[in-house]
């Protein structure tokens, strides 16, 4: 015997009787277009309709959220499953039990393996977990009002590089790993006339091995004359600083011998000011070799800044020294005004 099943389409709900209820396989695109009705995760919406390139609003329904969870205003993807308040209502299913997104808490896990992952929230407070192997990292944004807490383990794996421009801790990934000290520069003296520049920071490495996989490890990144880099301590891996020039002295640079470590190079002392002209930072130590000194003072030009990173001194009767560089680049001397030597840094390669 035939049954007469009636027509539906979407403005039609699903019928019921005495046989199954019929529920028109529909999917259908719509969009959020206001609040949740109160005390439900039901959502007054718009049916949409592809036009011209783009979606535009066609009649009114309801959308719900499969799992009870919120949702932004936006388009979804859904399926019609029962009407609501006289009108079709279509079911969705954006996230997972364990979160809800859209103004409220949410929480997600990512693994990234030999690259990255990256999150970003809209309004929303996230709560983001990842792991990383294989030299992954991460990077997060906040947008509106939205803020984020991340936790971030790295497993380890091929391998990866952290670069400190100022002090902190490094989380080991390996049980061993590169470690490069520049130490910082020195600055030049604030005196009323041309001034010697500043010395340049040393460079330091080694390979360093018996670390433990998660635990933390002191970076320290010198910022000025007599605050020398280094990892863990000033006896394990450390580079020392440039020193700062005085009225009749330029600065030195950090010293190889004084820095510890299996590859050190010397920092570069700053140039002498002449006449009028002052002289420029000393460069700081690099990699694969020494800095070189600042040039001195040549009326009316100032001394150029040595390699690597020194400031370039002031022009005769002129204010317009230089900082050194980061890392480690010593300050150019300057009539009245001190001129800061760049800053040291620390890069762990794993």
């Amino acid at each position: 015997m035939a049954t007469n099943f009636p027509h539906s389409d979407n403005l039609q709900p699903p019928s019921f009787g005495p046989h199954w209820p019929i529920y028109p396989q529909i999917m259908q695109v719509v969009r959020v277009a206001d609040v949740a009705v109160a005390n439900t995760v039901i959502y007054p919406a718009k049916v949409q309709q592809h036009a011209s390139g783009s979606f535009r609003d066609r009649e009114s329904c309801y959308l719900k959220e499969a799992n009870g969870q919120a949702l932004d205003r936006g388009i979804y993807v859904s399926r019609l499953i029962d009407s609501y308040v006289d009108l079709p209502l279509y079911v969705t299913h954006c996230c997972p039990g364990a979160g809800t997104v859209g103004g409220g808490p949410a929480n997600f896990s990512f693994t990234a393996s030999g690259g990255g992952a990256a999150f970003a929230t809209g309004g929303g407070t996230a709560s983001f977990s990842f792991t990383a192997s294989g030299g992954g990292s991460v990077t997060g944004t906040t947008t509106g009002s939205g803020s984020a807490s991340v936790s971030f383990t790295a497993i380890a794996g091929s391998g990866g590089q952290a670069i400190f421009l100022s002090s902190g801790t490094w989380v080991a990934q390996k049980t061993s790993a590169l470690i490069e000290c520049y130490g910082p520069g020195g600055a030049s003296p604030g005196v009323a006339q041309a001034a010697f520049g500043g010395g340049g920071g040393a460079y330091a490495s080694k390979t360093q091995t018996g670390l433990t996989i998660g635990n933390s490890y002191t970076v320290h990144v010198g910022m000025n004359a007599g605050d020398d880099t280094y990892f863990i301590d000033a006896t394990t891996v450390m580079a020392k600083a440039g020193t700062d020039a005085q009225i009749n002295l330029p600065g030195q640079g950090g010293a190889a011998a004084d820095s510890v470590g299996t590859t050190k190079w010397n920092g570069r002392f700053g140039g002498a000011p002449m006449v009028a002209a002052s002289g420029g930072g000393g460069g700081g130590a690099i990699s694969t070799a020494q800095g070189t000194p600042g040039e001195n003072g040549n009326p009316p030009n100032g001394g150029a800044g040595g390699v690597f990173g020194g400031g370039k001194g002031a022009d005769s009767d002129a204010l317009n020294g230089a900082n050194g560089t980061q890392p480690g680049g010593g300050a150019g001397g300057a009539g009245a005004f001190s001129y800061v030597g760049g800053f040291g840094e620390v890069i762990i390669t794993w």
